[in-house]
């Protein structure tokens, strides 16, 4: 926005004719200054091309209001983003079309815009006070910028979609959090970010509120769950000080931690200055405790997966069944493997010139972004853990039921195990009424720190050339199709259904509050389904924004809620037609109820359901 994508081109010519190829390395640098000049040539081109279009709708147009809309547009158009921006206009116009760039160079997701508040404010404060803008003009420039990010859409191959259902491209913007000196940083720009998605209420972009409880009003936080209660399952709320500390882990000083910001699904990031991949891998964590009981054997495969640890029964102590460490060890290595070669393959198969132009230390060190040292910092590949509840709830119930109580034989329980419970119903039962994460209950919260904390442990005693490895709980809609390759688990889970919660919101949060948050630097997902009832008048808002009180206090990293009842969502399965409008947080994004797949809705449809701020739930 300060210097235009032609300021840009011109840093490139200058470091381009400053090069000696008879200089180890200039070789390599020429090639990457010259495809910046090129990407930025086309960027500008490109722009050119909509006020060209513009002009020639406005030429044909009989409506003069729109006729003088279409010359506005060329005009703004044709400065920017070559230019640097002026105004409000041109800074929304300029950050639309070099997104567009970023999408066009390569088919990914989650090109985020950052903390949009802080960097349009200086444009929309002198604009304000030049009398060319009022604040329904800013906010019409922003509705428009979030319908203009809505239309935007991946395309993904049928697996890969089911990983990432409704068609989602999770571009993240963020409002609130701090400022340099550790002052709220909350602006008039704040506000209406959330008034944009209420306006709107599309599923992009996925807007958040990085909340401080020490620094940030109310007056946000009732802006937020306003907007939460109207079903529109945005923004989500992060702990703004436990995202810092997630920085801090990535190798990020303080001085610069504080400016941290969601970025795709809840993953952390630093804008224009943090290189990195995430989501490389997911790990299916119920599937640990199934190869602990199947001496490394899937159980839906019959494969020998993983290394052997021996026959459970054999096992005398509780810490001998324990042996799901060796398991998650041997996946660690696994994914660590595979991540060197995906590094390979990025560094010399994908550059990204048109992302480079974002990053001021590649254009100073001459590196495109894809390559070591190329960012002023990088990490290595982000890599999700799935199925939390699932392997907390398996090791609680084995140790309550085979150690601790002694109500079943280790025998008896593979047997069920490998049945799918079929003829051991009440196997089942005390299975599923064994002690459950989620309750604030130390029977199942003991080893959700000791198990967290030891994957992510097991992640940085490796190197890649880009940092150590990160992780995140981030399962995207993920946890269905994963769901598929686990047999039935010691929680009373069957087999092939979807990887997973119950005594209300506050007991909810204390189990979450187990998980070593700030060690997972991709980020923490925590999903809760509210009663449409339990948000309505002040009260009800008064409510909520003291459970997101306790959740940061708790320094639980992040919390979104569905604010709405089980009927609606079955007739909108039953009834597409009559709920096209219907929002659903799937994982870290949001997407239209009946544009995802049966398998995720039903899914969605079984979450546990909060009807009362204290000890209500229904639903499993």
């Amino acid at each position: 926005l300060a210097k235009g994508i032609g300021g840009i081109k011109a840093e490139a010519e200058e470091a381009l004719a400053k090069l000696d190829d008879a200089v180890p390395g200039d070789l390599e640098k020429s090639f990457f200054y010259r495809s910046e000049i090129m990407v930025a040539d086309a960027i500008i081109h490109l722009s050119h091309r909509h006020a060209d279009l513009a002009e020639k709708m406005a030429g044909e147009c009989k409506d003069e209001k729109r006729r003088a809309e279409l010359l506005k547009i060329a005009e703004v158009c044709r400065w920017v983003p070559e230019h640097p921006a002026r105004n409000f206009y041109e800074a929304c116009q300029s950050i639309l079309s070099y997104e567009y760039a970023c999408y066009m160079e390569q088919n990914a997701s989650s090109y985020n815009l950052g903390r949009l508040d802080q960097y349009l404010y200086p444009f929309y404060k002198a604009d304000k006070e030049a009398g060319i803008l009022t604040d329904d003009d800013a906010q019409e420039l922003l509705d428009c910028l979030w319908i203009k990010i809505a239309e935007m859409c991946l395309f993904q191959d049928e697996v890969t979609a089911q990983y990432a259902a409704g068609y989602c491209i999770t571009v993240q913007t963020s409002c609130g959090g701090i400022d340099q000196y550790g002052n709220d940083a909350t602006n008039e720009l704040s506000y209406m970010m959330i008034q944009a998605t209420m306006d709107v209420k599309f599923k992009e972009p996925n807007l958040s509120v990085t909340y401080s409880i020490a620094k940030n009003p109310d007056s946000l936080l009732h802006k937020a769950v306003e907007a939460i209660g109207m079903g529109l399952t945005m923004p989500a709320i992060y702990a703004n000080d436990v995202g810092i500390r997630m920085m801090l882990n990535k190798g990020v000083p303080l001085s610069e931690a504080w400016d941290w910001n969601p970025c795709g699904c809840v993953e952390t990031n630093l804008s224009g200055r943090l290189k990195e991949y995430t989501d490389i891998a997911d790990i299916n964590m119920g599937a640990m405790v199934e190869l602990a009981l199947n001496d490394g054997k899937s159980r839906i495969t019959g494969e020998q997966v993983s290394v052997h640890t021996g026959d459970p029964r054999n096992f005398k102590t509780f810490e001998e069944f324990f042996n799901v460490k060796t398991h998650i060890n041997y996946v660690v290595d696994a994914i660590t493997s595979g991540d060197q070669l995906l590094d390979y393959l990025s560094m010399n198969y994908r550059p990204v010139p048109a992302l480079s132009l974002g990053f001021p230390h590649c254009m100073e060190v001459g590196k495109d972004y894809s390559q070591p040292g190329a960012a002023k910092y990088t990490v290595g590949g982000g890599v999700i853990t799935v199925g939390q509840a699932d392997i907390v709830n398996s090791i609680a119930a084995v140790k309550y039921l085979v150690y601790d109580e002694k109500k079943l034989t280790m025998d008896r329980l593979i047997k069920a195990l490998d049945a799918d419970f079929e003829g051991y119903e009440d196997v089942q039962a005390m299975c599923l009424a064994a002690p459950k994460y989620g309750n604030d209950d130390e029977r199942a919260d003991f080893c959700v720190g000791e198990i967290f904390t030891h994957v992510v442990d097991q992640f940085e005693t490796y190197d890649t050339k880009f940092g150590k490895m990160t992780c995140g709980m981030l399962p995207v809609s993920g946890n269905t199709p994963i769901g598929q390759w686990v047999g039935a688990l010691p929680s009373g889970r069957n087999a092939r259904t979807p990887l997973t919660d119950v005594n209300g919101p506050t007991a909810l949060l204390k189990s979450v509050s187990c998980i070593p948050h700030a060690r997972y630097t991709q980020g923490t997902q925590l999903n809760m389904k509210f009663e449409p009832e339990m948000l309505k008048g002040e009260d009800g808002i008064a409510h909520a924004m003291n459970l997101i009180k306790t959740m940061s206090t708790l320094d639980v990293y992040h919390a979104q809620v569905n604010c709405v009842d089980r009927n609606t969502l079955l007739d909108a399965q039953a009834h597409p037609d009559k709920h096209r409008d219907l929002l659903i947080r799937v994982a870290g994004y949001t997407a239209f109820f009946v544009e995802l797949g049966k398998e995720t809705q039903d899914e969605i449809i079984g979450r546990t359901e909060i009807n009362a701020w204290t000890g209500g739930c229904c639903g499993r």
